[in-house]
């Protein structure tokens, strides 16, 4: 049997460190719909403080954690998930957030 001599090189004994995010949180519409509508219902109603269970925050970090993403990126990502319920948020309540007036 013949032996490859090429499998002794630094390009094949690298490994990739970056890690892929095929669904940004961000970008999920339903998800961050779904958040939005639930905090615009919460906020009726005074007594009731939204959790990190009612928008959906504990859920997506679980799932990051799960899949094996690291701490910074979880971070990035729960930002960029909060920012894009926020513009929901703003959308729902009758604001145009590029030009922070109302429609």
């Amino acid at each position: 049997m013949m032996r490859n001599d090429l499998t002794g090189l630094p390009l094949f004994d690298w490994r990739p460190t970056g890690t892929v995010l095929p669904f940004p949180a961000a970008r999920q519409v339903t998800r961050v719909r779904e958040t939005a509508a639930r905090l615009l219902v919460l906020s009726r109603e005074p007594a009731l403080i939204p959790t990190r269970e009612d928008l959906g925050i504990a859920t997506l970090e679980f799932e990051l954690t799960v899949v094996g993403i690291d701490r910074a990126a979880i971070g990035r990502e729960l930002l960029a998930f909060h920012c894009a319920v926020n513009i929901e948020l703003a959308r729902l309540a009758g604001w145009d957030p590029l030009r922070g007036q109302r429609r």
